[in-house]
C-alpha cells in the first residue's frame, strides 16, 4: 500500500509542479474538432484544464483509439478526468481507417497529429518534448509503428517525444501474422507483399533506439498478445532500446475502458510515465 501511495506522490508533484491552481474543483476545457488535415477523419479533440496555465513543461497525452470515435465517452471520460483535472494536457485523435487508408497512410495521420498537438502545447503550458504518445489495438499498432519509423518523424515534422505506450497490439510483427492468417481482412490492410509486411511491421522496422516504448498485453486473450510483446522486447534488447513489457489480467476492452480508473493497472501505467519524466527533468 505503501509503494502505491509513494507512485500517486510522484505523479502528482510532477503533473502540477510549479503551478497554481484555483481552491475550486478543476472544469475541463474541451477544443473540439481540431483539425490537421483536409479529411474529415484528421481531427482531434483537446481537453485542457480550465485554470490560467502558470507553469511550463505540463506532461501532455496524445490518444490514438482502436478505430471508434475519438470523443467515444467510454474511452475518453475516465482517463481525462484523472489525467486533466491534474493538469495533464490530453488529446485524443481520430485518423483515416482501413481498409480505406492503407497503415503507412494511417502512421502519416498520426504523425500530422502529433505534430500540431507539439506545436500547440507551449501556449497553454506544454513543452512539446514532454509527450506521452499512448495508443489502444490498432491505435498503439499505429503509435508503435511511428515510434521506429524515424524517417516520418521526421517528414512529417513532429519533435522529439516522452515515450510511447501500446496497449494490447497483437500486430507489432505483421509478417508473422500474415504468414499464419492470409485471410481477406488482413490482406485488405496489409497486402500480399512480403516486403510491405515488413515495413510496416513495428517488429521489423526496429532497427535503431528510437523512444522508450511500453507494451501492455492482456493474459486473458491469446497468447500471441503477450508472445509479441515479448519478442519486441526482446529485440530492443539487442539494439540498446529501452522497451518494456506489462502484463494484465484484462481483456482486449478492458485494457481500454478501465485505464484511468482508480486500479493498480492506471498506477502501473504511471509509473511508467513518472519515469521518463523524472529522467527528462533530472537534472
Amino acid at each position: 500500500m505503501m509503494k502505491i501511495y509513494k507512485v500517486l506522490i510522484v505523479f502528482y508533484l510532477f503533473l502540477v509542479q510549479a503551478s497554481v491552481i484555483a481552491a475550486e474543483p478543476l472544469q475541463i476545457k474541451v477544443l473540439q474538432d481540431q483539425f490537421y488535415g483536409i479529411h474529415k477523419s484528421q481531427a482531434m479533440d483537446i481537453y485542457l484544464p480550465s485554470y490560467p496555465v502558470n507553469a511550463k513543461d505540463q506532461l501532455a497525452i496524445l490518444m490514438l483509439h482502436s478505430g471508434t470515435d475519438k470523443a467515444d465517452p467510454i474511452i475518453v471520460n475516465h482517463k481525462v478526468k484523472r489525467w486533466v483535472t491534474d493538469g495533464v494536457l490530453f488529446a485524443s485523435a481520430n485518423y483515416r481507417l482501413s481498409p480505406f487508408a492503407k497503415p503507412m497512410t494511417q502512421v502519416r495521420d498520426v504523425a500530422k497529429a502529433l505534430a500540431l498537438f507539439q506545436r500547440k502545447l507551449t501556449s497553454w503550458g506544454g513543452n512539446p518534448s514532454k509527450v506521452i504518445v499512448m495508443g489502444h489495438a490498432t491505435g498503439g499498432y499505429l503509435a508503435s509503428l511511428l515510434t521506429t519509423t524515424p524517417h516520418i518523424v521526421k517528414e512529417e515534422g513532429v519533435s522529439p517525444w516522452l515515450g510511447t505506450i501500446a496497449i494490447d497490439s497483437i500486430t507489432l510483427d505483421v509478417v508473422s501474422i500474415m504468414e499464419k492468417n492470409r485471410s481477406t481482412e488482413y490482406e485488405n490492410i496489409f497486402g500480399k507483399d512480403l516486403t510491405y509486411w515488413r515495413t510496416v511491421s513495428p517488429l521489423h522496422q526496429l532497427k535503431e533506439v528510437q523512444y522508450p516504448l511500453l507494451l501492455v498485453c492482456s493474459t486473458t486473450q491469446s497468447k500471441e498478445n503477450c508472445s509479441s510483446a515479448d519478442e519486441m522486447k526482446y529485440t530492443g534488447e539487442q539494439i540498446g532500446a529501452e522497451i518494456d513489457t506489462l502484463r494484465v489480467r484484462l481483456d482486449h476492452k478492458e485494457l481500454s475502458n478501465e485505464l484511468g480508473k482508480d486500479n493498480d493497472y492506471t498506477l502501473a501505467v504511471e509509473q511508467f510515465i513518472a519515469k521518463l519524466y523524472r529522467g527528462e527533468n533530472k537534472d
